[in-house]
């Protein structure tokens, strides 16, 4: 598996302090079945250490540190960056990192609780300048689980990507979001799945229990590329046609809400 969201540099951002924790997190990473991470501290530097050139000299220390701890697991340099007018900019001079060296796939996160006014077409323009944007984690957005249409109108329209946690999956986000998960998942509206790691204790790096979770709800073909074929895509910056999103009928849009309801 290749996770293509994981906070694994150490003191860059929220996620681990040191390097001793930075190995810990890959070892449980490599033990579940993970052969490949991108690091993607958040891509704010005012607000975090984690310029493009820290960023690349962390992933080198940190590999040279695998290979000499015999831990089979590998490290790419990315970067998750917030959605801000002057993403573009910010990509074309290199003070932000794509998740692969081709500068193809772009994971861009957005706020908890609402959506800027035109992410949709913030997005366009992403596509636009010729990167394919990867949105963070929707069903863990408020506003998409009470606009599940919005999301599968973007997807529908080819503009973006949508990654999913794997935790968000597996249910230790709660009911709602194991709920809302399950719905992207049987649509077609998530295209790879990421563990979004922060720390041994806080998500650490796992995503076998998230395979299993997936291959229930949607089978086993449906799944695997969500952790391997698409993740390899995005790794190496080549192309990604995802399969159509499945239509949303009418009064669809609440549906997934009643597998959370009390059943009479």
């Amino acid at each position: 598996m290749i996770d293509v969201h994981c906070h694994i540099l150490p003191g860059v951002d929220d996620g681990p302090s040191n390097f001793e924790e930075s190995i810990e997190m890959c070892r449980i990473a490599a033990s579940d079945g993970i052969k490949k991470i991108i690091a993607t501290p958040h891509g704010n530097p005012c607000v975090y250490d984690s310029g493009t050139a820290r960023i690349i000299e962390l992933t080198e220390r940190l590999n040279v540190l695998l290979s000499g701890s015999g831990i089979p697991l590998s490290i790419q340099a990315g970067c998750e960056v917030f959605a801000a007018p002057d993403l573009v900019a910010r990509l074309k001079n290199s003070e932000v990192l794509t998740l692969d060296a081709k500068g193809r796939y772009v994971l861009v996160e957005f706020p908890v609780e609402t959506m800027p006014p035109n992410w949709d077409l913030f997005l366009m323009s992403l596509k636009g300048a010729g990167y394919c944007p990867v949105m963070a984690h929707p069903e863990r957005n408020v506003w998409f689980l009470n606009r599940p249409e919005a999301l599968y109108d973007a997807v529908e329209k080819g503009i973006m990507l949508v990654q999913i946690t794997g935790v968000s999956i597996t249910g230790e986000l709660g009911p709602m979001i194991k709920a809302f998960s399950s719905y992207l998942l049987e649509r077609n509206l998530a295209h790879v799945v990421a563990s979004d790691g922060h720390s041994v204790t806080f998500r650490p790096p796992v995503l076998s229990a998230a395979r299993r979770a997936a291959a229930e709800i949607i089978g086993d073909e449906r799944a695997e590329p969500l952790f391997t074929g698409n993740a390899e895509a995005i790794a190496q910056g080549l192309p990604l046609t995802p399969p159509h999103p499945v239509e949303l009928k009418p009064a669809a849009k609440k549906r997934w809400l009643q597998r959370i309801l009390p059943q009479r």
